[in-house]
């Protein structure tokens, strides 16, 4: 899994063979979800299910990882920034399409 400035990358396949590579950029993920047992949540470990805007369906799966509770947090934190910094941009745009309209 690669956690990077612009999203999240996740990379299935064994050894390379038949290798899929999933990307979500921080804005257009819809939601993180936490999926444990009785024993991951002993061991603090856990999956974390990442779903985009644009499907349904898991998009990208982070499997066995430790303290999956902060991981979904970081990732939904950089969503939120950047969804924030979308709009303001935005906004910015139409208000300097407006004022050459004027």
């Amino acid at each position: 899994y690669i956690l990077d400035k612009n999203g999240i990358e996740g990379r299935y396949g064994v050894l390379w063979v038949n290798q899929v590579i999933s990307r979500i950029r921080y804005v257009d993920i819809r939601s993180a979800e936490i999926q444990q047992s009785l024993i991951d949540r002993l061991l603090t470990v856990g999956d974390v299910i990442i779903s985009s805007a644009a499907k349904q369906t898991i998009d990208i799966l982070f499997q066995g990882i430790a303290v999956p509770h902060e991981v979904k947090e970081v990732i939904l934190a950089e969503r939120d920034k950047r969804q924030r910094l979308e709009r303001l941009n935005m906004k910015e745009q139409s208000g300097v399409k407006e004022q050459a309209q004027a």
